[in-house]
C-alpha cells in the first residue's frame, strides 16, 4: 500500500516539472530514494508527455461571410458577365480571403450541375424538380484539420446570398480530406 502511495507521489511530482527531461531524471532519483522501479512510470510519463504535445482542440465560432466587403462582387460592368468571368472575380475574393498555405486549395471554376427549380419556395420534400445549370463551383481540394472553418464559412456565404453569386447559381464541392 505504501509502495503504490509513493508511486502516485512520484508521478504527480514528475509531471509537475516544466521540462520532460527534468521530470524524468527526478522520477529516476525519487525512485531511487523510495526503493521502488521507476521505469514502468517512466514510460507512462513519457506517454503522458507525447499526448501533451498535440495540438489543441479548436473550439467551434460562428460562421462568417467571406465574400463581405469583397469589391469584385460589387463590380458593374457594360456588358453582362458570363459565367468565366463571374468565376474569376470569384476567384479574386477566394484569394483574398484564403491565403495560399500549401495545405489545402479554395478554387472557383465554371461547371454544370443541379439545383432545385424552387429552391427558396417550400420545403425540399415537396420540391423533387431539378434543373440543369451553368454556374460558379467552388472547390475545396487538399487536407483539412478537423475545426476548419472553410467548409463552413463557404456555405454560409452562399446561403446568405440564397445560393448565388454574379447572378449564377454556385455550389461548394468539397474534395478535401479532414486530418485530426
Amino acid at each position: 500500500m505504501k509502495k503504490n502511495i509513493v508511486i502516485a507521489a512520484l508521478a504527480v511530482l514528475a509531471l509537475s516539472f516544466s521540462s520532460a527531461a527534468r521530470a524524468q531524471s527526478a522520477l529516476s532519483q525519487l525512485g531511487d530514494e523510495a526503493g521502488v522501479d521507476a521505469a514502468p512510470l517512466s514510460a507512462q510519463l513519457k506517454a503522458v508527455r507525447a499526448l501533451a504535445v498535440q495540438p489543441p482542440l479548436t473550439i467551434p465560432r460562428d460562421a462568417k461571410d467571406i465574400f463581405d466587403g469583397c469589391s469584385s462582387l460589387d463590380v458593374k460592368t457594360f456588358l453582362p458577365v458570363n459565367p468565366q468571368m463571374a468565376a474569376v472575380l470569384v476567384q479574386t475574393c477566394l484569394n483574398h480571403a484564403y491565403a495560399q498555405d500549401g495545405d489545402y486549395r479554395v478554387t472557383a471554376s465554371v461547371a454544370r450541375f443541379g439545383v432545385r427549380s424552387c429552391p427558396m419556395s417550400g420545403d425540399a420534400k415537396t420540391c423533387g424538380a431539378m434543373m440543369e445549370v451553368l454556374g460558379i463551383k467552388i472547390t475545396v481540394a487538399g487536407a483539412i484539420m478537423t475545426g476548419n472553418p472553410v467548409l463552413m464559412d463557404l456555405n454560409f456565404s452562399l446561403a446568405k446570398r440564397r445560393g448565388q453569386l454574379l447572378g449564377f447559381y454556385a455550389i461548394v464541392d468539397d474534395q478535401a480530406q479532414l486530418l485530426p
